[in-house]
Formats: C-alpha cells, sequence, structure tokens
C-alpha cells in the first residue's frame, strides 16, 4: 500500500514541477504579459485545447459518478453524459461571441456594463472555491476508503494519509498553475488525461478477467449493462433526472473556464474554436463517458458493493494487487489535478480582471509591463486565498447547513447558474428593454437567492425535495427573468 501510495503522489508531484518548468521557459516575451499567462496568448493547438477543456469535465467526481451509474444502471447511465457533451455542440454555434470577447465575463460586460460584469465574476468565483472544495471533499472521501481499505492501516491513519493527500493535490496543481498559468495547466492537462484514460483502460482489462471467471458469461455482461428502463428511473428519480437534464445542458454556457480554456486556441479564429468545443464534448463523452460507465458495469454482480466504496471495490475485484491501486490512486490525483487549476486560473482571471478592472478590457489592462506585472502578482496572492477558502471553507459550510457530502452538489452549481438567464439572452441577441442595465446584475443575485434559500430550508423543514429542485429553480429565475427584461434585436 505504502509503495503504491509514495509512487503515485511523486509520478503526480514531477508532472506538476515540469509542467510549471517547460510553461515558464515557453511563456512570450515582448508584452501582453497578462494574456499570455491567462490566454496563452491564444495560440495553443486543438490538443492542448482540448485536453484543456475535457479536464473541467473530467474531475474525481465525474469518474466516481460515471462508475457508480455504470454499476446501478449500465448504458442508461450514458444519457445524462449525452446531455452534457450536447451543451459542448450548442455552445459551439456561439464560437463568434466567445472569440470577440476575452472571457464570459468580458461578453457580459459588453452586453450589460461593467456592474453586471462584477456580479458574474463574484458569482463565479463563489461556484469555483465551491466546487474546488467540493472535489477536494469527494477525493478525501474516496482515499479514505482506499487507504482503509488495507488490512495493515488503522481507520485513524487512513484518516491522517487522506487530509495529507487532499493538500499534496491542492499545492501541486497550485505550483504549476502559479508559475505556468494557462501554459502549465495545458502541459499538465495533457499528461494527467493521458494518464486517467491508460489507468482506468488497464483496470477495466483487470476487471474484464474478474467478470468472466466470477460471472462467466456474455449473456450476464449484456444484462448487466441493458437493465430495463424502470431500473433507470428507480435508480435515478424523476426530479433527479429532469435537474440533472437542465444541469448538464446549461453549465458549459455559465462555465467561465471552459470558456477561457476554448479561447487558448482563438488565433485559429471562431472556426477553430468552435471545432475545439466540439472536438471536446465528443472526447468527454468517451471518457469518462464510456470508459467509467463500462467499468462499473463489470461491478454488476460484484457483492458488498455501494456509493461510498465502489472505488476502493474497482480495486478489490480488479486484482493485480499494488499495480491497480497505484493506478487508481494516480488517476484520481490526476483527475482532481486536472480539475482543479483550470479552476483555480479562471477563478484568479474573474478576480483580478473582472473584479479589479471592470472598465478595462485584458488588452488595455495589459499596454503597461509594470501595470500587467502588478496585476500578476496580484493573480498570484489570488490563487494562494483561493486555494486556502477552497480546501477548508468548503467543508465548514457544508457543516453549517447540515448538508452531506453528496447533497452538496446541488449548493455548488447553483452560484453559476445564477448567470444563466444574462448569458443566453445575450447570445442570442435579445437586447435590455430600459436604460439601468445593472437590474441584470439583481436578476442574477436574485436566481443564486432562490437557489441558495432551497438548499437550506430542505433540510431544515424535511424537504429534502427542496435540494434537489434547488438548481433548477435557479435556472428558472435566471432565464425568466432576463427573458422578461430583453427584447428582441432591432438589427
Amino acid at each position: 500500500m505504502s509503495e503504491a501510495l509514495i509512487a503515485a503522489v511523486g509520478c503526480c508531484l514531477v508532472i506538476a514541477v515540469l509542467s510549471a518548468a517547460l510553461a515558464s521557459s515557453r511563456t512570450a516575451g515582448g508584452g501582453a504579459v497578462l494574456h499570455d499567462y491567462l490566454l496563452a496568448s491564444g495560440k495553443l493547438s486543438r490538443i492542448p485545447v482540448v485536453s484543456l477543456i475535457v479536464s473541467s469535465s473530467f474531475g474525481v467526481n465525474a469518474v466516481f459518478y460515471q462508475i457508480f451509474l455504470g454499476y446501478s444502471i449500465g448504458l442508461w447511465a450514458l444519457v445524462a453524459q449525452a446531455a452534457w457533451a450536447l451543451s459542448f455542440i450548442f455552445l459551439s454555434r456561439f464560437a463568434k461571441d466567445m472569440v470577440e470577447s476575452k472571457s464570459l465575463h468580458d461578453f457580459l460586460s459588453r452586453k450589460y456594463g461593467p456592474s453586471v460584469r462584477i456580479v458574474a465574476a463574484l458569482l463565479s468565483i463563489t461556484g469555483f472555491c465551491f466546487l474546488m472544495g467540493w472535489e477536494l471533499e469527494i477525493g478525501r472521501s474516496i482515499f479514505v476508503n482506499l487507504v482503509g481499505a488495507a488490512p495493515d492501516i488503522a481507520q485513524e491513519e487512513a484518516l491522517r494519509a487522506s487530509d495529507w493527500l487532499v493538500i499534496i493535490t491542492a499545492v501541486g496543481a497550485t505550483i504549476y498553475t502559479i508559475f505556468g498559468g494557462m501554459r502549465g495547466n495545458a502541459l499538465a492537462d495533457m499528461a494527467q488525461n493521458l494518464v486517467k484514460i491508460v489507468g482506468f483502460l488497464l483496470i477495466f482489462v483487470f476487471l474484464i478477467g474478474y467478470f468472466y471467471r466470477e460471472v462467466g458469461s456474455l449473456s450476464s455482461f449484456i444484462e448487466a449493462l441493458l437493465p430495463p428502463f424502470s431500473k433507470f428511473i428507480l435508480t435515478v428519480g424523476i426530479i433527479g433526472f429532469l435537474t440533472n437534464l437542465v444541469f448538464s445542458l446549461s453549465w458549459q454556457f455559465v462555465d467561465a473556464s471552459t470558456w477561457q480554456n476554448a479561447l487558448a486556441g482563438s488565433s485559429r479564429g471562431s472556426e477553430g474554436v468552435a471545432r475545439d468545443i466540439w472536438v471536446s464534448g465528443f472526447t468527454i463523452f468517451i471518457a469518462p463517458g464510456v470508459l467509467g460507465t463500462i467499468v462499473g458495469a463489470c461491478l454488476a454482480f460484484a457483492p458488498g458493493v455501494d456509493d461510498s466504496n465502489i472505488l476502493a471495490k474497482v480495486v478489490e475485484f480488479a486484482g493485480g494487487g499494488d499495480l491497480v491501486l497505484f493506478l487508481m490512486l494516480f488517476a484520481i490525483i490526476a483527475s482532481m489535478m486536472s480539475l482543479f487549476d483550470g479552476m483555480l486560473l479562471a477563478a484568479g482571471y474573474a478576480f483580478v480582471v473582472d473584479v479589479l478592472h471592470p472598465t478595462k478590457t485584458l488588452q488595455e489592462i495589459d499596454e503597461s509591463d509594470k501595470n500587467s506585472y502588478a496585476t500578476l502578482t496580484r493573480l498570484r496572492f489570488a490563487f494562494v486565498a483561493i486555494v486556502i477558502v477552497s480546501v477548508w471553507g468548503v467543508s465548514a459550510l457544508a457543516e453549517f447547513l447540515g448538508l452531506t457530502l453528496f447533497d452538496l452538489v446541488y449548493l455548488v452549481i447553483i452560484p453559476q447558474l445564477a448567470i444563466l438567464g444574462p448569458v443566453l439572452m445575450g447570445l442570442i441577441g435579445r437586447e435590455y428593454c430600459g436604460e439601468a442595465s445593472r437590474t441584470m446584475a439583481y436578476v442574477m443575485i436574485g436566481a443564486f437567492l432562490v437557489g441558495l434559500l432551497a438548499t437550506w430550508s430542505g433540510p431544515a423543514i424535511g424537504q429534502t425535495w427542496l435540494v434537489d429542485v434547488a438548481g433548477t429553480l435557479t435556472v428558472v429565475v435566471s432565464v425568466s427573468c432576463a427573458w422578461m427584461l430583453t427584447k428582441p434585436s432591432q438589427a
């Protein structure tokens, strides 16, 4: 156990350090410091851009969720994943609007003014801190189960080791983000995505061997992959399915990290950006979608599997000893780092550029080298503050609100979903009806408060279904109010 753990951590830290060093050596000179740091000057090719975009949808929660759904409902798990992938296809249709802006919040500023930009950026930062912290908490619980499954390790020791693994993961991702910026993230994410895909493919090979040794029939495997539709409905639930559908189809429009990663290839024009986003959606459907689903389906007849131990059971039933454990730990740490880095960079961008300079474009901030380097210094300090809030703040918030780790997902998506209405109205060309466009800021704040109230009041009054629909309520309020405040363009 200890050898596999040390090897996995060591490999991930090597990737982090090398990515930071290589990215620093490739940083463009001659001005445009922030543009290069935050967007790689828009000059990344398709493979690194796709890798960056995919990483935000290939975190440890996505892996865990897809494997568990594959175990529970077989290929029906791909329904939700198809909706998630489809959202990339929808977003790619607006690549021209994306390229004309330098961020999601800059796009909103051009449509509704700087006050809307500030509020949207603050909501995005809040959402990123929630999501980063939640990813670390999911990772912590998985580490506890994986490390604690070893017969020679006590529970207290497993908890302590898991705490250190979470801290090392956050520090590793922060290192190459601080020193390498977008280029550092791109190099790290390409390596980490390769690790994840190869690791889970090898684990799948081991699991196929287990399945045919223990179950031994092709018809049983087909049964695991294709259970009746009624099982899908009973497992996911109507409300859960509809909430998941709304969330999946909406998310890419309000995820500032997706916009930022896509714009890292903007020098190839809007058609190049659109193709990058489209390819990313297809890739995400395959991994973690198809790959995670079939790994989970291999455990369909395995005893003692539940949502708290499924990844530990993957290691147990796959056999292979320390090799499989190393592959799983390496893939999990890589999954956490690759999601963490993109959200950290996007949160820092939103704070330093959109909140502190709401009336300026990125190009205007970059006109003075002195101002650029001063802003870059503030950005790096902001990264550290964001990491501290994410690592320790989210678990404290969940405890305060009385939410379980899995209910927390409905809270972490609310801040960004509150932005959806203004974003959609801007993309489809609807114009604000009145003069005080800051009203759109009130729409986003109101939608966020509605979702927050539903999340908090559900457990408080014993109506847990309110937690499940909190994201959907946020979307309904944001979109409907933004629609009422706008009109079709006269152009």
